[in-house]
């Protein structure tokens, strides 16, 4: 990937994107100062930044942990060619080449259980992102109430938010953590093969040091789970890779009603539809990143399953639709519950 084409600002924002930046930042890593970053946008009231929504017998909550301001290529759409990126996004009525990229966080009280999916970027962040536990305490929820959380891959704005980043105590200490095995020893391997990330190396450098440090503070309470494992009733582990090596859907069944989560098979809700081929520079195997994506939505075409996304437009939750070209995805309806 080259990003010396783009201006300083957008190619910080292009690094900052799965943490990179602010975890290079802690680490001592990088030049960057904080006051040569994007000024913070005003800080949203954390009760406008959660949606909650009922899924069968089970409440769930899509939780905003913020998001960040980014240019779509190169981080989006990476084989793309200008003008079909320009064209596809016009025909939606979306403008290029800039965007701001959602971070959500999916929360479900299924039973006694209070079970979160990743826990986001915490506080290795930027100035626009780690919102998840104001907004949790908007929506009522105590940190100490969770008690399992699901680990869909090891990215830092996936993992990050388990950590406190100024003690490395673990945030929620009565949670039971689950991981796909293939996905912890991918990232605690000595030397973890990243050759086909599409970012420059001093920042993958940066960023695996800090996965590992994540992972092995929270080690002793993660459990290795597989695809096909019954870890909680209700919760279908779905082998997803492409995007990490152990990248895991879910499928969510309460009563009669399912939601599958695909987190980061897919990064935006026009590009990777219409363009399953077209892939982003943190997958490490694009190719596989792209069959693992048309996977996904076949089942949850021929389902008719409404499906949920990390970073999809907040709330994030959706059908999948298969038209003369390939997908779209149609937005749900947002209801007050």
């Amino acid at each position: 990937m080259n990003t010396t084409h783009l201006s300083p600002l957008h190619r910080r924002e292009a690094l900052r994107l799965l943490g990179l930046g602010g975890f290079a930042a802690f680490m001592g890593r990088t030049a960057v100062a904080a006051e040569t970053l994007a000024p913070a946008a005003p800080e949203p009231s954390a009760a406008a930044s959660y949606y909650r929504f009922k899924l069968g017998n089970s409440t769930a909550y899509v939780l905003s942990d913020g998001y960040m301001a980014m240019p779509i290529q190169p981080m989006l759409a990476t084989e793309a060619s200008p003008d079909d990126l320009t064209k596809t996004l016009a025909a939606h009525f979306q403008k290029t080449p800039e965007a701001q990229m959602p971070f959500n966080v999916l929360l479900l009280q299924h039973g006694s259980e209070w079970v979160l999916f990743d826990a986001g970027a915490g506080g290795f962040s930027g100035p626009t992102l780690g919102r998840l536990l104001p907004v949790m305490a908007a929506a009522g929820v105590k940190p100490e109430q969770i008690t399992g959380i699901f680990i869909s891959h090891a990215h830092s704005d996936h993992v990050a938010g388990l950590v406190n980043a100024k003690t490395k105590q673990l945030i929620f200490p009565q949670a039971k953590y689950f991981m796909h095995k293939r996905e912890f020893d991918y990232w605690t391997a000595p030397s973890p093969d990243v050759s086909g990330l599409r970012l420059p190396k001093e920042f993958v450098s940066g960023m695996v040091e800090n996965v590992q440090m994540v992972l092995n503070t929270a080690k002793p309470r993660i459990e290795m789970i597989a695809p096909g494992d019954r870890v909680l009733e209700g919760i279908e582990l779905i082998d997803a890779p492409g995007h990490t090596p152990g990248h895991l859907a879910f499928a969510i069944t309460s009563g009669n009603e399912q939601l599958l989560h695909i987190v980061d098979a897919a990064h935006h809700e026009v590009l990777m539809f219409e363009h399953l081929d077209w892939t982003m520079a943190g997958d490490s195997t694009p190719s596989l990143a792209s069959a693992t994506r048309k996977k996904l939505f076949d089942r949850a075409a021929a389902d008719r399953t409404r499906i949920f996304a990390a970073h999809f437009a907040y709330p994030a939750l959706g059908y999948v639709r298969k038209n003369e070209t390939g997908y779209e995805f149609i937005h749900d309806r947002w209801t007050w519950s």
